[in-house]
């Protein structure tokens, strides 16, 4: 900062000292009248100068790496609140299936497309040979719109 002080006020030194010269020994008023013009814009340019290499610090670069943070933040948001949304989803179709007499785990395959949004991309089921599955997966299609080629069934003794 010294130092912008210090090469400011040498150049406004140095530009009035030899503007100051010329208009002395300057003939006739026009030719003084232009280097009193020449003289003020040195001593602008004097001024100018060095301000142009000072740099002030961004106020708003604090609040740029904090909306930097709130935004990752909120990408992890959305895969947790997917992940959430899925784990109702399993339970639902896990309670849905007791209600039909058919005990079964669900478990829902997830994955994010271009746009960054969760996609219910299947469901395996895990529950035993006799079990009706007809019915349940009429009851995945039509109440959680989860199609039957979507369905994968796994069957346990």
């Amino acid at each position: 900062m010294i130092e912008l002080f210090r090469s400011l006020l040498i150049g406004v030194a140095a530009a009035a000292l030899c503007g100051s010269a010329a208009v002395l020994f300057a003939k006739g008023k026009a030719m003084q009248e232009v280097l009193r013009l020449a003289t003020g814009i040195a001593i602008l340019l004097a001024v100018l100068q060095p301000l142009s290499q000072f740099r002030l610090p961004n106020p708003f670069g604090h609040g740029v790496k904090q909306a930097q943070e709130v935004v990752l933040e909120h990408g992890e948001t959305e895969q947790a609140l997917a992940q959430a949304a899925a784990q109702q989803v399993e339970t639902y179709v896990e309670q849905r299936a007791g209600q039909l007499g058919i005990p079964c785990t669900a478990q829902l395959t997830l994955t994010q497309d271009a746009e960054g949004k969760t996609l219910v991309t299947g469901v395996q089921l895990s529950c035993s040979q006799t079990a009706d599955i007809q019915a349940l997966s009429q009851m995945l299609a039509a109440e959680c719109g989860i199609p039957k080629e979507l369905q994968t069934w796994n069957w346990t003794d």
